[in-house]
């Protein structure tokens, strides 16, 4: 719809709100159709603006309009004024935006909601890309505890979580909430901070050391650990099974090194140090990588290739079939995790993550693998049976305050890890763990 103001007396968004509140019944029924509808508009200018094309034309968006209103002392204003200004004032709301978000992007409506509740500053962007990667489906079975949702395959296999909601969050900013949306408690520096994350992780994969199957140095798996891997694994595996009950596997037995970081690690290849791990070792991200893309290349090398990805520091494996791409990653300061820790206290693995995987191989099996893997893991059952104890014992008090219902949640948590000999980086990040999955606080 177009307005067509006189005379310039104020900025534009003013003489056009000056205009909307005077403006007869039937003009103002057709500018708040274009108000409630996500995909109006208002082509706002001067007759100035019209008689000449060549003139500047000073730019009026909606969300400036509805910003400015929302802001007004409608004190000064007559009555019939003030019941305008308060349609105007609700529309487009957070809501409204999260509507759009969902239909003009195909999104769920919790992925709507939360890349909202990022622009609000309610929710971090890494909470975010995290809760995407670790969303439960809404069907629960006996092993329900074990389950993540079935991550659909992207068609870009070098998307990962953060550019795929970076550049969504991009669009809705620069368009959205720029032209049609305003969000009143829209804070920039939250949508700076998501582009300083995306600079990094574009700097990170400018800077990449990959190390394929071609180029690895020739060393030999430890006897032990190879026996210790292979004992048990169930028979006509196939071979993203068998990757996954690998991968299972090592993270059950190893625990991960701080002294090594302290120390400062040398990410030269150690042939004595990798030839000497054996099953309850000690190691980080670099050592696991190299240990586990032996087992993929030199085991499945025909079918499958591990490539050893590492940049800044940090280490993880790209595994590449025929129809998938996955990367595996068993530690991760920046997320929190530490695959380690999961597999020994029986918390469900997260560290497979398929970049693209259409047939979901790898997460079918991780869901077959689990229960066998996990069969003499109690950790978690000892966990929640604390937990119930602590329950009954507030029910019984009638009353507790939460500080303390906390501080009895972390002693449980506490003592199940001493138990298990979890203790330094693992142990904060179990924690971290912990609470993401609601069982602390």
């Amino acid at each position: 719809m177009q307005i067509i103001l006189g005379e310039k007396k104020a900025p534009k968004v003013e003489d056009a709100i000056e205009y909307i509140l005077n403006a007869d019944n039937r003009t103002f029924s057709k500018i708040m159709k274009e108000f409630k509808n996500f995909k109006g508009d208002l082509d706002i200018r001067y007759q100035a603006e019209i008689d000449d094309p060549y003139k500047t034309q000073e730019l009026a968006k909606i969300a400036d309009l509805i910003l400015t209103i929302r802001q007004l002392d409608r004190s000064q204003y007559t009555e019939e004024q003030q019941q305008r200004l308060e349609k105007i004032g609700s529309c487009r709301n957070s809501k409204d935006l999260q509507k759009h978000i969902e239909y003009a992007h195909n999104l769920s409506r919790d992925e709507a909601r939360d890349i909202v509740a990022v622009l609000t500053g309610e929710k971090s962007f890494n909470e975010l890309v995290k809760e995407r990667e670790h969303q439960k489906p809404a069907k629960r079975g006996i092993f329900s505890f074990f389950r993540r949702n079935k991550e659909k395959a992207l068609p870009d296999p070098q998307m990962s979580p953060e550019r795929k909601y970076g550049h969504l969050i991009n669009l809705i900013v620069n368009q959205d909430v720029s032209f049609g949306f305003p969000i009143e408690n829209f804070d920039k520096k939250n949508y700076a901070k998501v582009q300083t994350i995306l600079f990094d992780e574009r700097e990170g994969r400018q800077h990449q050391l990959v190390i394929g199957k071609d180029v690895e140095a020739d060393w030999k798996i430890n006897p032990e650990l190879r026996e210790y891997v292979y004992k048990d694994m169930p028979l006509q595996l196939t071979p993203e099974e068998q990757a996954v009950w690998i991968y299972m596997k090592l993270c059950k037995t190893f625990s991960y090194d701080d002294k090594q970081i302290f120390d400062g690690k040398d990410f030269s290849l150690d042939r004595a140090f990798l030839e000497g791990v054996r099953p309850g070792d000690k190691l980080i991200c670099f050592d696991f990588s190299r240990i586990y893309a032996k087992f993929i290349n030199q085991d499945l090398g025909e079918i499958l290739e591990a490539k050893i990805i590492g940049s800044k520091g940090h280490f993880l494996v790209e595994l590449i079939g025929q129809d998938s791409v996955i990367t595996v990653e068993a530690t991760t300061a920046q997320g929190h995790s530490n695959e380690f820790y999961k597999m020994r206290m029986g918390l469900p693995i997260s560290g497979i993550k398929p970049s693209y995987d259409p047939n979901q191989r790898y997460y079918n099996a991780t869901m077959k693998l689990t229960p066998l893997v996990y069969d003499d893991v109690q950790t978690i059952n000892s966990y929640m049976s604390m937990l119930d104890n602590i329950r009954e014992r507030e029910e019984s008090e009638k009353s507790v305050l939460e500080e303390n219902d906390v501080s009895s949640k972390m002693e449980a948590l506490v003592q199940t890890m001493k138990e298990h000999g979890i203790a330094g980086t693992e142990a904060m990040m179990g924690i971290m763990e912990f609470r993401s999955n609601r069982l602390l606080w």
